[in-house]
């Protein structure tokens, strides 16, 4: 059994470090994701982090990773996509309930590049893309938060209704459905054009990632992708993650989840 220390850290015998905290907050986004905002009183995250997190009253004994959506003071926000027994979990939670928290763990993304590409206030003569499929929009979104308005294209990719764009302040916003239902019909990358960027910043599900990689490759321009593991630790230890790369085998929720697209050796 876990124990609370005098700071709200949950300490097991695993030698997890969870701290213990409040939802604050859910709303649903679209069919099966939800948005949900918990109290935090740890280190800020920057963007492209994300928590292991579990419900304080849960049948499981091992959290979820989920990316940070947004952060402010003494809060994050997260975006959940159901799909298992864990996130289901999540999903059931009120405000007032109890959350189990560990992070911010994972890379950062790279924003030296980022600034002399053009974003965040540098000075490049072309735009940077962030290109999000489905749940892979939410740790862009809190990429953008920190950009320089209108120094970034979006492009957002979803199954039905888009979410997460409301406060974001991008050039330009492409959106796909797959139903046709918001924005364009199709994909998101279809008609894309990675010559038209500085760098290109993506998460999504890896068929996306694989082809973005691929486009980036022939335009010339840098891609970053941040990539979605099945984790059941997140802290390096169990090697569940493990992404195979030009530097050897590199764990995705220690090294990543944020890598270069041209090191990544995609499963084909």
């Amino acid at each position: 059994m876990s124990q609370v220390d005098g700071e709200g850290r949950a300490c097991g015998e695993e030698g997890r470090d969870y701290r213990r905290e409040a939802v604050l907050s859910t709303r649903p986004l679209g069919e099966g994701i939800f948005e949900l905002v918990a109290s935090w009183q740890g280190p800020a995250p920057e963007a492209g982090q994300f928590f292991m997190m579990r419900a304080a009253r849960s049948s499981l004994l091992l959290g979820r990773p989920i990316s940070v959506f947004d952060a402010k003071e003494g809060s994050l926000a997260f975006v959940i996509a159901q799909r298992g027994e864990g996130t289901r979990e999540l999903g059931e939670l009120r405000p007032g309930d109890g959350l189990m928290l560990e992070g911010p763990l994972g890379s950062t993304w790279d924003f030296a590049a980022i600034s002399a590409a053009g974003g965040e206030g540098g000075g490049g003569a072309k735009p940077i893309a962030l290109v999000g499929g489905g749940i892979g929009l939410a740790p862009l979104a809190f990429l953008a938060r920190a950009l320089k308005a209108k120094s970034y294209d979006i492009y957002a990719g979803f199954r039905s209704a888009s979410w997460g764009l409301e406060d974001l302040v991008p050039r330009e916003t492409f959106v796909f459905t797959e139903d046709g239902s918001a924005g364009r019909k199709g994909r998101v990358l279809d008609g894309f054009d990675a010559s038209r960027y500085a760098s290109v910043h993506a998460c999504g599900p890896e068929p996306m990632l694989r082809a973005l990689a691929r486009l980036a490759r022939e335009a010339g321009v840098p891609a970053w992708l941040s990539l979605e593991r099945r984790m059941a630790c997140g802290v390096g230890a169990c090697l569940g993650c493990t992404v195979r790369s030009t530097k050897g085998n590199r764990r995705a929720c220690v090294e990543g989840p944020i890598f270069r697209a041209e090191e990544v050796f995609f499963d084909e």
